[in-house]
């Protein structure tokens, strides 16, 4: 049981390293289309809800917001980071998804109110192998790479990923792209 548990750690180690160099030689100009994210983040989060977590609560602005992007790239990304919040996050605890628009820029924020991030280790969040709680590890899954290949996959759809966390208090996720002209 011990050689079968190792040998699947490292075969999804395996597969996240061959994630990461794919989204590092991403070519953003590649199979982009335009989406109107209001209906994709709602079908995203009412999934999640169903399959991972009861408690999933949506703000979506009301006008569309459309972006050119690739769909499955971004689907990556935003279902990365909400299973990083349901991991995260007691199962009773609400998490939030919002969409609205500042500017020229979608803004999609995942939020949650799991135990936080320290501030020691908010800065090395993004870098590949870096986990919080070295201890945890195998307990919670996960090889350390996920929010290495989010960071790079939000670079070359043009966007940007942020962080915003206090400990004890939870973590939001910020994912900002650029939209099309209304």
């Amino acid at each position: 049981d011990m050689a079968t548990s190792e040998a699947e750690r490292m075969t999804q180690i395996l597969q996240d390293l061959i994630s990461l160099a794919r989204a590092e030689s991403f070519d953003s100009s590649l199979a982009q289309e335009p989406l109107i994210l209001n209906e994709f983040v709602r079908d995203i989060a009412s999934m999640t809800e169903k399959f991972d977590h009861p408690n999933i609560q949506t703000e979506i602005a009301p006008l569309p917001i459309r972006v050119q992007t690739h769909r499955d790239y971004l689907m990556q990304v935003l279902d990365h980071l909400i299973q990083n919040a349901v991991r995260y996050s007691d199962p009773n605890s609400p998490i939030l998804i919002r969409l609205k628009q500042v500017d020229k820029f979608a803004v999609i924020q995942v939020s949650d109110r799991g135990e936080g991030i320290p501030p020691s280790d908010q800065a090395l969040i993004f870098e590949p192998f870096h986990r919080i709680d070295p201890s945890r590890s195998r307990a919670t899954g996960g090889t350390g790479l996920g929010l290495a290949i989010v960071k790079t996959l939000t670079e070359k759809m043009g966007g940007t990923l942020s962080l915003d966390s206090e400990p004890g208090v939870g973590t939001t996720f910020t994912l900002t792209l650029p939209t099309l002209g209304r």
